[in-house]
C-alpha cells in the first residue's frame, strides 16, 4: 500500500467469488471518488481454485467512506433511466417475477436419446436391405441424427437470474 494516505483504515466491505466482478466493484466505489483497494485478487486471478479458501477477492475502502460504499454497493439495476438523444428507457424485465437481472441465452431442445435409437433402427433396417449402399445410408444417419436435427431443435430466448425461469423470444433492436 504504497502511497496511499494513513488517515483512516481500511475495512471490508464486499468479499467476491470471482476477480471480474470485484474489479466492478472496485470502479463503482471509485468512480464515486471513493478509495478503495483489492486484496487477494492477484492470488485467485493465478488460480481461482483458491478463492474458496482464501475467502473470495476482497473489496476495501476508508473507514469513513464505508457507509457511502455500502450504499452504492447495494443498488440495484435501475427501472428506467436517461439516455442522451434517445429519451427515457425502460429496462425488460422478467415477466415471472418482474427482476431486471436477466440475459439472453440459447435454449438448446435434446433431441431424445430413444428417437435417435429408432431412427438407428430404421437406418439400419433399410441398409441391411440394400447391402451395397450401407455406409451411404449409415453416414447418412450420422449427419441427419447428430448434426442436423440438432441445429434444428436450437432457439434462443431469456433467462431470469433472480428466479432461473426460461422463456422464448427474441431481443429487442
Amino acid at each position: 500500500m504504497v502511497g496511499l494516505s494513513r488517515t483512516s483504515p481500511f475495512v471490508l466491505v464486499e468479499r467476491h467469488l470471482y476477480v471480474s466482478s470485484a474489479l466492478s466493484s472496485k470502479s463503482v466505489l471509485e468512480s464515486a471518488g471513493i478509495e478503495c483497494v483489492l486484496s487477494d485478487e492477484h492470488m485467485i486471478r493465478m488460480d481461482w481454485f483458491w478463492s474458496n479458501a482464501l475467502g473470495g477477492v476482497k473489496v476495501w475502502a476508508r473507514e469513513s467512506d464505508v457507509a457511502d460504499s455500502i450504499d452504492l454497493l447495494d443498488q440495484g439495476i435501475p427501472y428506467k433511466f436517461e439516455v442522451e438523444g434517445i429519451g427515457e428507457y425502460i429496462q425488460p424485465s422478467c415477466p415471472f417475477c418482474g427482476a431486471a437481472e436477466w440475459s439472453f441465452v440459447e435454449l438448446r431442445r435434446r433431441f431424445s436419446l430413444p428417437s435417435r435409437i429408432a431412427l438407428l433402427a430404421i437406418t439400419l433396417f433399410v441398409a441391411f436391405g440394400m447391402e451395397r449402399h450401407f455406409l451411404l445410408f449409415f453416414a447418412f444417419y450420422v449427419v441427419l441424427v447428430f448434426i442436423w436435427l440438432p441445429l434444428l431443435s436450437r432457439h434462443y430466448g431469456w433467462h431470469c437470474k433472480k428466479c432461473g425461469v426460461t422463456w422464448p423470444g427474441e431481443p429487442e433492436q
